[in-house]
């Protein structure tokens, strides 16, 4: 693939990429392309050498940079490893979503907490009884999250 100037904005574009800038939109108008579309053209993105072009990024969450694929898989082995009930039955991965009050929510993550700061008050830092404590605390206050959303929805805020 090629590669050319814009002549208006001088961004450097691969040929057949799609473009737009302020004076592009300009120019289509002066040469009669229909502001039906011209107006509704991005004037920022993302041209990849490739020859795509993506919108900004800019206001749109991103999960990839929010999250750390660590934390969340020792999240989930966490859950794994509590999901054997006092009866010796397995509970469903997804069970929490069947609905658990709040105030239960609250309280364990609460115990949770205070678990973790008990541990890193006697100086430990790591462990598994640290990590645990702290997936607790993730796992409780999740829940309580979903509950409030789930309720705002059902609500229809």
């Amino acid at each position: 693939m090629s590669q050319k100037t814009c002549r208006f904005c001088k961004t450097v574009v691969v040929d057949g990429g799609y473009h737009s800038c302020a004076g592009f939109k300009e120019h289509l108008k002066k040469v009669g392309c229909g502001p039906w579309w011209v107006e509704d053209m991005p004037t920022e993105g993302r041209n990849f050498d490739t020859g795509a072009y993506r919108d900004t990024a800019e206001g749109k969450p991103s999960f990839y940079k929010a999250l750390s694929p660590k934390v969340l898989r020792r999240y989930v082995e966490y859950l794994g490893e509590n999901r054997k009930q006092s009866d010796g039955n397995m509970r469903d991965w997804d069970n929490w979503k069947a609905g658990i009050p709040p105030n239960v929510y609250a309280d364990s993550g609460l115990r949770h907490a205070w678990m973790t700061w008990e541990l890193m008050e006697a100086g430990t830092l790591s462990g598994k009884e640290l990590e645990d404590d702290i997936c607790g605390v993730l796992f409780n206050y999740m829940g309580l999250l979903h509950e409030i959303l789930k309720g705002e929805e059902d609500a229809g805020n």
